[in-house]
């Protein structure tokens, strides 16, 4: 007990500004069995009582907290929520603990109440003018449209200053979320009006909608750093519906939402100062061709969707649009409207140091075009632009090939007919890094493969060394045997770290059943391309 009071002791004496409880510390779960008599709270089998007219020493040692995370404190979030709003007048920052499959935990009717009371305490009493931050997980419950609307009212009135909403602690896991917020288009007009300092937020929280699209970029948000652009696969627009409008005879499609959506590009003429752009699709769950089956129309994310990015966030750096789901998926139907054109619009973006895109309906050609338009771009930030491009699609050809080996030949073979002074990505402030990937698991025949890599590929590599001495080419590649090999899965041109190390890089071939599934699966998962089967004729140098 001394040493944890001391601990306790330190961090108050230190102004220590967060704390977080965890009660698998042996430390802290030392100093709550054994403070009963101090500060009249204690632990009994792993739950909390707090004595409503004892005990305020304890909390009033902590008046100056700002900051509070709560790891697996069971079904006893709501009193500890009272007692914080109570006596941690400073808190800036919330953060509930996420409900467990297996531990206690309390429904969104105990907690919504006490976290609109302490959020009116701290706006009202506290000496931040609310809180900066606040994380309440989708906790289970009934009336839960009743509970969210109510949360979201609370935080639209008390937390003007609010700058990070989430249901958890990690933007890239909001898609994971059970549930979104089954608040209408009119409670969340008023949290946009409110609240617009905002410094992160994910749409995978509210309804992938055209009207809320609209709305949050209608209400600017200056400050507005990272935003996840995503829909949340496990929305169910059904009982949406029929929470919002009260309706038992809604379906699930209905314009302008879910796989109907068409502009989610409205909501970026509110966010000026977006450094950070995340999109995530899980293609396992979308991977049904029928739009019934679906949960997000991906063609959204077409050129229009770019154009629209580049006008309206210059400021961008970071753009990672990438798949979700943790299974092996096969049918990876490409985003038919992202071309070329999305390439060149995003080359003008100064900033932009990472870029990650989809599988989309990319040809080599584009690919080129793209890798020189950048070279000439003037006044960039960085010293490397880190690209992942994934070329999807089939040829129309008897295998139904991925178009990942005719295009990625095609990069090459313009490569080598350009010099790498007129390239210029060699000598450009900020050096590209392209990984060109293909995105089917499929095998493709010996034979072809054969002829393929000992003439095509090999003979454009070489013309590809001999014109850009400076340039690092890496073809990763599985199953390579005399000659033949099972699939290549990217290929990389490095501009920033040249090397003279082998041209391959083998890596361990997937198991047979693997490329059973795929060969399956992958020959109609994608809409073939209009190259012709008889191919192209390529002249090197």
């Amino acid at each position: 007990m001394i040493i944890a009071l001391q601990h306790v002791a330190w961090m108050w004496l230190n102004q220590t500004p967060s704390i977080n409880f965890q009660h698998e510390d042996p430390r802290f779960e030392t100093f709550a069995s054994n403070a009963t008599r101090a500060f009249a709270i204690f632990w009994v089998r792993r739950k909390w009582r707090l004595q409503p007219s004892t005990g305020t020493s304890f909390w009033e040692a902590w008046r100056g907290l700002k900051d509070w995370i709560w790891v697996k404190l069971d079904g006893h979030v709501p009193e500890m929520l009272e007692a914080a709003s109570t006596y941690c007048l400073y808190l800036e920052f919330l953060i509930l603990p996420q409900p467990s499959e297996v531990d206690e935990w309390p429904s969104m009717e105990d907690v919504v109440a006490p976290v609109v009371l302490g959020l009116e305490r701290w706006h009202s009493k506290g000496n931040c003018d609310g809180l900066k931050q606040l994380i309440v997980p989708m906790y289970p419950g009934q009336n839960l449209h009743r509970q969210e609307t109510e949360l979201l009212e609370g935080i639209t009135e008390y937390c003007p200053r609010i700058e990070f909403l989430d249901s958890c602690d990690d933007i890239d896991r909001e898609v994971e979320a059970r549930r979104v917020w089954s608040v209408s288009s009119e409670t969340w007009e008023k949290f946009n009006a409110s609240c617009t300092a905002l410094k992160q937020f994910s749409f995978a929280l509210v309804p992938f909608a055209d009207p809320f699209f609209r709305v949050f970029g209608e209400y600017v948000k200056p400050h507005l750093k990272v935003l996840n652009l995503s829909a949340n696969s496990t929305c169910d627009f059904e009982q949406y519906f029929r929470d919002v409008d009260g309706l038992s005879d809604q379906n699930s499609l209905r314009p302008g939402y879910g796989v109907l959506a068409s502009s989610p590009s409205s909501a970026l003429k509110g966010c000026p100062a977006l450094t950070t752009l995340l999109i995530q699709i899980d293609y396992y769950v979308n991977e049904d061709p029928e739009l019934e089956g679906r949960y997000v129309n991906a063609d959204v994310y077409g050129d229009i969707f770019w154009e629209a990015v580049a006008e309206y966030c210059p400021l961008l750096e970071s753009i990672e649009m990438i798949g979700s789901s943790f299974r092996r998926t096969y049918n990876v139907w490409p985003i038919h409207t992202l071309t070329g054109r999305t390439l060149l619009v995003l080359a003008g973006l100064k900033r932009l140091s990472a870029l990650e895109l989809a599988p989309a309906r990319l040809t080599g050609k584009d690919i080129f075009e793209y890798i020189r338009c950048l070279s000439k771009v003037e006044d960039t930030m960085g010293t490397q632009q880190d690209i992942h491009l994934e070329i999807g699609g089939h040829e129309r050809a008897t295998f139904s090939l991925p178009s990942f080996y005719l295009e990625s030949l095609t990069l090459l073979v313009l490569l080598s007919q350009e010099s790498e002074e007129s390239l210029g990505a060699s000598t450009c402030r900020q050096k590209p890094v392209v990984h060109v990937w293909n995105p089917y698991r499929s095998r493709v025949s010996p034979p072809w493969s054969y002829g393929y890599l000992t003439k095509d590929l090999r003979t454009a590599l070489e013309a590809v060394k001999e014109a850009h001495p400076s340039l690092g080419v890496a073809v990763h590649i599985q199953g390579r045997d005399e000659g033949k090999f099972s699939r290549i899965e990217r290929i990389t041109l490095d501009w920033s770290h040249p090397h003279n190390q082998d041209v391959f890089f083998d890596m361990a071939d997937d198991e047979d059943a693997t490329y059973l599934e795929a060969s399956v699966f992958e020959v109609n998962s994608g809409l073939e391309s209009d190259e012709s089967d008889d191919g192209e004729d390529f002249a090197y140098g």
